[in-house]
């Protein structure tokens, strides 16, 4: 069985399908003939970015944060 990988890898496919759309309003909508196409160009491919990073960051976090909690000696156990 599959492992359930979370909230984070939702967040990974929503950024793919996202830059999707992104390159979609890029090639089918020509600048000229669009006032906003730049403005929904950019705001689409933040969108991608942002949520892709947050996707990743939701996964390396935890483990950074593990890798520096202070744990006390093994003398003084």
């Amino acid at each position: 069985m599959r492992k359930r990988l979370g909230l984070s890898f939702v967040l990974i496919r929503a950024a793919w399908l996202i830059l999707l759309a992104t390159m979609l309003s890029a090639s089918r909508h020509p600048w000229p003939r669009r006032p906003n196409g730049p403005t929904l160009f950019g705001f689409l491919l933040f969108a991608w970015l942002l949520t892709f990073l947050l996707g990743v960051l939701e996964r390396i976090v935890p483990f950074l944060a593990s890798m520096f909690v202070s744990r006390p000696p093994a003398a003084c156990r």
